[in-house]
């Protein structure tokens, strides 16, 4: 460990964790550091299905293979902490999740009044509890009192801005995490975002009455969550599930134009954004779309002129889309 590495840098791994889920999966970088280490590994699949699959034809597939893989980490961890797994608890715990993202997504759903009571910039902060916390009680409680904040703010019609003239929807592409403060250029223009694709709250579930085993729900639930998108599309008739994802914002929050972020560090992020924009356009033949680019880890990639610029041009771009179409 380096000697000046912040906090005494990291602790030593009791056993490494990866799956293959989103992102580029970083099976080998686990691998390696496994390798170099000398510490117990565990890799996970899980099933993303093709768009174009039949999803009631795979369902039952997919959720055993997700299972089985479910109960190999179950008997890893197992063997390497020398703890059963208590399935009781992991039941009351599954219950408490699900309660717990239907308060984050009724509280995300108040976005959609005009105006907008909460804005991209507070989302891609909030979304952390769920991602990081979620099986912790505090977290239901944190997004309990979200519901209550904007319903309140919307039942006294306070938006984000005392002006709200452009509702913008944050498309395919991580947040520039390094430059969080440009996002507020636009609201120079009146320019709010209300809704977004990156960290998406996730789709409604109910816990079937006829599922008990607690890994077999994990599992189906995995499989409901990633195939929800490619279902409506497919009912759509073929729209790519990440665009569809797109056409759904925009319906649903009264959007006006869409920003994606071209971001070299993170492929898995920004595949399919000129595809996206294309079914856009299809849609809604004229709606401006602007991207912005930048790298997540060389700041040296970004200029924030360029960004500025590229934003006013857009700006008003969507000022007269909206005259026009709206």
């Amino acid at each position: 460990m380096p000697p000046d590495a912040p906090d005494g840098g990291m602790p030593e791994p009791d056993m490494l964790l990866g799956c293959s889920m989103g992102c580029d999966p970083r099976w080998k970088w686990f691998q390696a550091l496994g390798r170099y280490r000398d510490t117990p590994i565990y890799n996970m699949d899980v099933l993303m299905p093709p768009s174009d699959a039949d999803m009631d034809e795979i369902k039952a597939h997919s959720v055993r293979y997700m299972a089985e893989e479910l109960r190999g980490l179950i008997a890893f961890l197992e063997e390497h902490t020398g703890r059963k797994m208590d399935y009781d608890r992991l039941s009351a715990i599954l219950k408490q999740v699900e309660e717990t993202r239907d308060w984050w997504r009724k509280a995300y759903d108040l976005r959609r009044a005009i105006p907008t009571p909460m804005s991209t910039q507070d989302h891609f902060v909030l979304f952390v509890p769920h991602h990081m916390m979620l099986t912790d009680s505090f977290t239901l409680e944190f997004y309990k009192g979200l519901y209550q904040e904007l319903k309140e703010r919307v039942d006294n019609k306070t938006g984000v801005i005392d002006d709200e003239r452009y509702r913008l929807l944050w498309g395919v592409g991580i947040p520039p995490w390094h430059s969080m403060y440009i996002l507020d250029y636009f609201l120079n223009y009146g320019g709010v975002f209300a809704a977004e694709t990156a960290y998406m709250v996730p789709e409604p579930f109910e816990i079937p009455p006829n599922v008990s085993d607690p890994v077999e729900l994990i599992a189906l639930r995995a499989f409901e969550r990633n195939t929800a998108f490619q279902r409506r599309g497919q009912q759509a008739g073929g729209i790519p599930p990440l665009a569809q994802a797109h056409l759904e914002r925009i319906r649903d929050y009264t959007i006006d134009g869409v920003v994606m972020h071209v971001t070299r560090s993170c492929r898995a992020s920004t595949m399919g954004q000129l595809l996206v924009r294309n079914v856009i356009r299809d849609k809604y033949p004229k709606m401006p779309a602007m991207f912005m680019e930048s790298d997540i880890v060389d700041v040296d990639a970004y200029s924030e002129t360029e960004t500025m610029n590229r934003i006013d041009t857009f700006m008003e771009m969507v000022d007269a889309y909206k005259k026009s179409y709206r």
